[in-house]
C-alpha cells in the first residue's frame, strides 16, 4: 500500500538541500542492495538545481555512477545536441565530469526517427520490466508534469511512451512516460517551488480535481509518494498541512 507524505520548507534552497542528500542516500542504499540504481528524471530548472547541489555535494563520491541507471520523464522531439533536450542540459552534467558516468537512455530526435510515434516506440523498448526504484517529477505552473498536461489526450492514455502534439509550452511536439509508467517506481518524489505553481499545489490536492484537470493526480509511487514544497508554493494550502522541515 502505497503512503503519501508532504514535506515543507520555508525557501528552496533548504529544499534542494534535502531532496539531494535524500537521493544520494537513496541511490548508495540500493546500490549496496541491489547492485544497481534504476531511476526517471524530469528535465529542466529543478533537475539541474538539484544535480548541481548532488554533484557538489562530498557525500556523492560513495556513489557507484557505473551503476546509476537514468531514464528522462519526457524529452522535447529535437535532434540530438540540441540546447533544450534534457539529455544536453541536465544529461550533460553527469556524462562530461566523469569516466564511470551513469547510463543515460536518450529519447530519439527528429535526426533519429521520422516521428515522435516511432521515438516513443523506440523508448519504451528500453524501459524496464520491473519498474524503478525511484521517479523524480516536477509539478509546472499549470499542473503538467512530465509533458503530460492538463486536460490533454495524454492523460487518458494507457501506452507506456506516448507521443505529445499541439502541447501548449513551446516546443509543442514531444515524447513523454504516461502515468501509468511513471506509476512504476517504487518511490515518487514530486518537487514544488515558487508562488506561481501555488494554485497549481492546491489543487492537487483538492479531491474534487481529477487527473484530468491535475494530471499528478493520476501518479504514485508503488511504495511511497512524497511531495517536496517550499512555503511560496504551499501559501494556498491549510495551516499545519504537510510536515515542516
Amino acid at each position: 500500500m502505497t503512503t503519501t507524505e508532504i514535506r515543507r520548507f520555508s525557501e528552496v534552497g533548504p529544499l534542494t538541500a534535502s531532496v539531494a542528500g535524500a537521493l544520494i542516500t537513496t541511490i548508495v542504499e540500493r546500490q549496496n542492495s541491489t547492485g544497481r540504481m534504476r531511476m526517471v528524471l524530469t528535465g529542466g530548472r529543478t533537475a539541474h538545481a538539484l544535480l548541481d547541489t548532488v554533484l557538489r555535494t562530498p557525500a556523492r563520491s560513495a556513489i557507484d555512477m557505473s551503476a546509476w541507471e537514468l531514464w528522462w520523464s519526457d524529452e522535447r522531439f529535437l535532434p540530438a545536441g540540441h540546447p533544450d533536450r534534457n539529455d544536453q542540459s541536465v544529461g550533460g552534467m553527469l556524462a562530461s565530469p566523469y569516466d564511470n558516468a551513469p547510463v543515460l537512455h536518450a529519447i530519439a530526435g527528429p535526426d533519429e526517427v521520422s516521428s515522435p510515434e516511432e521515438s516513443a516506440l523506440r523508448y519504451q523498448q528500453t524501459l524496464p520490466a520491473e519498474g524503478w526504484d525511484l521517479a523524480i517529477l516536477s509539478l509546472g505552473e499549470d499542473g503538467h508534469i512530465a509533458s503530460i498536461f492538463p486536460e490533454s489526450p495524454a492523460v487518458h492514455s494507457a501506452a507506456p511512451v506516448l507521443a505529445v502534439h499541439g502541447a501548449p509550452k513551446e516546443p509543442a511536439t514531444r515524447v513523454t512516460l504516461s502515468a501509468a509508467t511513471l506509476s512504476q517506481a517504487d518511490e515518487l518524489w514530486i518537487l514544488a517551488t515558487g508562488a506561481a505553481k501555488s494554485a497549481a499545489v492546491r489543487l492537487a490536492f483538492d479531491s474534487a480535481a481529477g487527473p484530468f484537470q491535475m494530471p499528478v493526480r493520476g501518479v504514485r509511487g508503488r511504495l511511497r509518494t512524497v511531495w517536496y514544497v517550499d512555503d511560496d508554493a504551499a501559501d494556498r494550502l491549510p495551516a499545519g498541512f504537510g510536515r515542516r522541515d
